[in-house]
């Protein structure tokens, strides 16, 4: 609770003559422990690899950490923390097959060191495999080339440590979001081209089996190409989606075939070449 102003009431019972005065009064409390609290929990796509360097760390890397979380510079302001993982943020970012970073940002409101414990578990399942353990850090990176495919829960306990007394270190278990392990591309169930009033218009239907659908490509082979993020309803939402492109007959000049490229969220793609007839 907070206050400007405290009053205090002193009774007792005296034996002498002269009555005894109080001439100072002094206030100590005991301050409230507050637990850890999870200001930020991200799960990047699959098969980056992040390359940590010191705060020194000479490098120019072509993605780096910050860049993945902090698309604009006006969001890496909300990250009070910014400062001092200066150096993490500047860690180069690589490709690298079956990796998976997870990044979380621990905030203790009474300065306490906090370490943390990840752990995913299949979902439906109540078995807990531990990938980093009372770590300090504000990330992990792991394997999953040998997890089967399928969704995975995750959970992050945080615990205060030294030099917090242990009879009063206070720990929580936070739920995190679903890790979805995917190798399996996106199943293309339509695609055609139509050529209506001057345009080639050309569409993609696909659904994928556990991951989020992200987009498409459609390139002719004169060179124009089209990348779609925005489905044909207006909103990217859903593991079946259908996409559709527009190719006037000015930009697709002297081609003859188109290329569909279709992405989902984990990486994965599907292609298919039609003819244009």
């Amino acid at each position: 609770m907070r206050g400007r102003y405290v009053q205090l009431r002193v009774t007792w019972r005296y034996q002498l003559d002269a009555e005894p005065a109080i001439d100072k009064a002094t206030l100590f409390y005991l301050p409230q422990n507050r637990r850890p609290q999870l200001a930020d929990f991200r799960i990047f796509p699959a098969n980056l690899g992040l390359v940590p360097v010191a705060d020194t760390g000479a490098v120019s890397p072509s993605m780096t950490l910050g860049q993945l979380l902090f698309p604009s510079a006006r969001d890496a302001k909300d990250d009070g923390g910014a400062k001092r993982k200066g150096g993490l943020f500047n860690s180069p970012v690589v490709p690298a097959p079956g990796a998976q970073i997870v990044y979380w940002t621990l905030t203790d409101a009474d300065d306490d060191n906090v370490v943390a414990t990840f752990s995913i578990s299949p979902e439906g399942k109540d078995e807990w495999t531990d990938l980093a353990i009372d770590t300090p850090d504000s990330y992990v990176q792991f394997d999953i080339s040998h997890l089967p495919e399928g969704r995975y829960r995750s959970r992050l306990v945080a615990r205060e440590t030294a030099p917090r007394p242990v009879a009063q270190r206070l720990g929580y278990t936070f739920e995190t979001d679903f890790l979805t392990v995917d190798r399996t591309p996106p199943e293309i169930l339509d695609a055609r081209v139509e050529h209506v009033a001057g345009t080639w218009r050309v569409s993609v239907e696909g659904r994928d089996a556990l991951s989020l659908l992200e987009g498409a490509e459609f390139a002719l082979n004169n060179g124009a190409h089209v990348t779609l993020e925005q489905p044909a309803d207006g909103i990217l939402d859903s593991r079946r989606e259908t996409f559709v492109a527009e190719f006037t007959d000015a930009k697709s000049a002297g081609a003859t075939s188109v290329e569909i490229t279709l992405y989902d969220k984990s990486g994965n793609s599907a292609a298919k070449r039609l003819p244009l007839k």
